[in-house]
């Protein structure tokens, strides 16, 4: 008799899911807060004074409480004139009266025009010009600059793989017995 094996291989199945790695980054950012720097400059100025009090009074202008003072004084002086003329016409008036017959003609003489003129229409005096120089002022305020770190993050997600092992067919061995003779000496 004969023995006959025959064999089967088994096989085997995988199931398997990948793993999956996921990440999700945020960028870390810079945050800056600027305050500029500021330069103030104010430049130099002159400054000019004209007084022309001494020019203009020499034309007879004057400020308004010169003005009053100096007519004030012209009025007194008009006064007193006129007091001292109508008191001279008088006694020429009463000559008339002792047989004087020129003194009309004398009294017009002395009340008409006067033959000299005095126009002045150029100042005597120059007028008082003075400068200053002010000073400009410069200012500078520094500027600011804040830097803030915002940090990034990275999240990680992970899922597992995994790996399924089974037999899709189990392994086999099949023994036959082929014939009926039994050999039992060799």
């Amino acid at each position: 008799m004969r023995l006959l094996i025959d064999q089967v291989w088994g096989r085997i199945g995988i199931k398997q899911t990948n793993p999956l790695l996921q990440l999700y980054i945020s960028d870390p950012r810079l945050k800056l807060s600027i305050k500029p720097p500021v330069l103030t400059v104010a430049q130099d100025r002159v400054e000019l004074s004209i007084d022309a009090t001494a020019c203009r009074a020499d034309v007879n202008q004057y400020d308004p409480i010169e003005f009053i003072r100096v007519c004030a004084a012209r009025a007194r002086e008009v006064v007193e004139e006129a007091i001292a003329r109508i008191a001279e016409e008088g006694d020429v008036l009463a000559a008339v009266e002792n047989r004087n017959p020129d003194a009309i003609a004398e009294l017009a003489r002395e009340n008409g025009l006067d033959r000299e003129v005095d126009v002045e229409l150029v100042p005597g005096h120059l007028p008082d010009i003075d400068f200053r120089i002010v000073k400009g002022s410069r200012d500078f305020k520094e500027g600011k600059v804040a830097v803030e770190l915002v940090q990034g993050h990275v999240k990680v997600n992970l899922r597992k793989g995994t790996v399924r092992i089974y037999f899709r067919q189990s392994p086999e061995l099949h023994i036959y017995a082929v014939g009926s003779q039994i050999d039992l000496h060799g």
